[in-house]
């Protein structure tokens, strides 16, 4: 007899399996969706690439052509960005003396002032790429030295209203893509 209740509640624990993986399919499916719909909410997403210098010609998937919005031109960077939108906790308009122009003035966290000293080191002064949303918007000196506060100013590229979008997206993009917590800023 004790034999038989063993085997009927092996059984139920079978029967209960299927269940327990779908409900575990349905928790995973729920969590990707979850994230997905986290990534929607990104929008006005700056990074700055190194570029490539015209002439040269890299045939490898460490480089990557860039367009600007509405053109055929191209212009080769380097994939990996120096920094982006997951280290700008913070932006500021910085009008530019023609009045219709703006930059952009973001506020690094730490992590992303460690990049950025370690870039500098060796690049510091040079030009660099402005990327906006996979879409090359110019080109912008990096700075040699950045303070402790971590304040990049990026020149006037956009007209005023275009930065402003901007720097009203750069915290939520920052909650969005960074994974550092709110006190390294």
């Amino acid at each position: 007899m004790m034999a038989e209740a063993g085997t009927s509640s092996g059984v139920r624990r079978m029967q209960l399996r299927p269940w327990c993986w779908l409900a575990v399919l349905l928790l995973l499916l729920l969590s990707v969706t979850a994230c997905r719909n986290k990534r929607d909410g990104l929008v006005f997403v700056l990074s700055l690439h190194e570029l490539v210098p015209a002439g040269e010609v890299y045939d490898s998937q460490l480089f990557y052509p860039v367009t600007v919005a509405g053109e055929d031109r191209q212009y080769l960077v380097r994939r990996f960005p120096i920094v982006d939108s997951r280290f700008f906790y913070k932006g500021e308009i910085v009008p530019d003396a023609d009045g219709v122009h703006a930059g952009v003035r973001v506020y690094i966290d730490r992590i992303g002032l460690r990049i950025w000293e370690q870039v500098t080191g060796y690049r510091g002064g040079d030009a660099v790429a402005v990327v906006m949303d996979g879409f090359y918007v110019g080109s912008s000196p990096l700075p040699p030295r950045i303070d402790d506060q971590g304040i990049c100013t990026i020149k006037a590229l956009w007209v005023a209203a275009e930065a402003e979008k901007i720097v009203a997206h750069v915290e939520s993009n920052y909650k969005i893509l960074s994974s550092a917590p709110e006190s390294l800023h």
